[in-house]
């Protein structure tokens, strides 16, 4: 079985959303169910999109279909990244969710890459979704903001050349890089993001994968304190699983994880009912 891709813009009163679909190939019946994936922030976002890919490709022969799209102001999507908001984001999602279900979908299951995971998780509740994978997941909405100011900085030193360290006037300041201007007001928006309160409120079958260096590294130690904080507040468990292999949010070179790919396509397709705390090398 192969995929069939569709690609399309979905109408909102934001502007036009541009989703990927990809479908098994057949008879053209609906596939019961649909992976919704919800992509990573800024540059993240543009250098996962090709292991996101392969991953819809695989779900397709498992005979899962699977939804990729951009958010406002991003991508292929309508709107201005300068004047993105989280409220606009949620609401992106949501809207992505029901079109799964008004287009064939009996079941969901939201996929969230690095930010991506705090709105999957976020939404995982009101989008009634079965199951909710983490790909990296970021821990908090104002880690993203530091990444991004961290990246900033970086990259006005390697313009001028310069190896003095970044003033703590340019670190604080929210510049463009990549091509996207981070607002003051995004920025704000997105400190209001807590995976552990949101995982917290949601009782999905759960994964939480990580990308290590090493076999014997585990997961990193944000996640560990994460999860840990999860102990009592979940009546059902959340797989845990590093995952050796490329940071390919972050990497240079487009770099890709067959492991990681194969482990969701376990997690969704094969194994519904997985014990909490397993862990996979690949």
């Amino acid at each position: 079985m192969t995929a069939v891709r569709r690609p399309a813009f979905l109408p909102t009163s934001r502007g036009d959303l541009f989703t990927l679909d990809f479908c098994p190939a057949g008879n053209g019946a609906p596939a019961d169910l649909t992976v919704v994936v919800v992509p990573a922030f800024a540059e993240e976002m543009n250098r996962s999109r090709r292991c996101c890919v392969l991953l819809a490709e695989r779900l397709a022969t498992a005979g899962c279909r699977t939804i990729l799209f951009d958010f406002s102001g991003t991508g292929d999507s309508h709107g201005d990244f300068a004047a993105a908001r989280l409220q606009d984001w949620r609401a992106d999602l949501l809207e992505v969710a029901a079109h799964s279900r008004a287009t064939g979908a009996q079941r969901l299951v939201l996929l969230g890459v690095r930010f991506g995971a705090l709105l999957a998780a976020e939404t995982a509740v009101a989008a009634d979704a079965e199951a909710l994978v983490l790909w990296q997941p970021a821990p908090e909405g104002a880690v993203v903001v530091s990444q991004f100011r961290r990246l900033a900085a970086a990259a006005k030193l390697v313009g001028k050349k310069s190896d003095t360290a970044a003033t703590e006037a340019e670190t604080a300041s929210l510049p463009e890089i990549a091509g996207y201007s981070f607002s003051q007001s995004l920025a704000d928006d997105l400190a209001e993001l807590h995976l552990s309160q949101s995982l917290a409120a949601c009782q999905q079958r759960s994964a939480w994968f990580e990308m290590t260096t090493r076999a014997e590294q585990g997961l990193s130690p944000a996640a560990v304190r994460v999860l840990k904080s999860l102990a009592a507040t979940r009546s059902t468990g959340i797989v845990e699983r590093s995952i050796v292999g490329p940071a390919f949010w972050s990497t240079t070179e487009i770099t890709t994880s067959d492991a990681l790919i194969a482990a969701t396509v376990e997690f969704v397709v094969d194994a519904p009912h997985q014990v909490t705390g397993s862990h996979a090398h690949g």
